[in-house]
């Protein structure tokens, strides 16, 4: 069985990884990033790349728009993608404390 200092300096040290998270920028937690491909009358080789991408909610929550899904501009999704990243990696380290 552990002993209380070391559940303490654990405890610290993964709070001290949330707060080296969240310095790194924004971070999204209970969203994904879903990629697709261009729709309508698109070329067939647009079709095939998924260029387009959405932010969606996960199960009972909203995004900042009060929707629950958001179109997102090419250019930003690199910006997206980190932050749902970073987002996933503080929820799980917030679920071990």
């Amino acid at each position: 069985m552990p002993s209380l200092q070391s559940l303490q300096q654990r405890l610290t040290a993964l709070e001290a990884q949330i707060a080296g998270l969240k310095q790194e920028g924004d971070y999204l937690i209970g969203v994904r990033l879903e990629r697709s491909a261009a729709g309508g009358t698109a070329s067939q080789s647009a079709k095939q790349d998924l260029k387009y991408a959405r932010l969606r909610a996960g199960r009972g929550k909203l995004l900042p728009n009060g929707k629950k899904s958001m179109y997102v501009p090419v250019r930003d999704i690199a910006r997206y993608d980190a932050a749902c990243r970073r987002g996933a990696q503080t929820g799980l380290t917030q679920r071990q404390t």
